[in-house]
């Protein structure tokens, strides 16, 4: 059975080498949001920013 995962190398390489890691973190699991209408920025996300 294939979950149409794909094996990723996500590599540390730089694209610019003058560039500079202002936040270096290693990887991000999840974004936990606290909003006051969850209705309406559920909407808002998923419409404006694809979560």
């Amino acid at each position: 059975m294939s979950t149409g995962l794909k094996d990723v190398d996500y590599s540390l390489e730089k694209i610019m080498q003058d560039a500079e890691d202002f936040l270096p973190l290693w990887g991000t699991d999840y974004v936990e949001l606290y909003v006051g209408n969850a209705k309406q920025s559920a909407h808002y996300y998923k419409t404006a920013w694809g979560f």
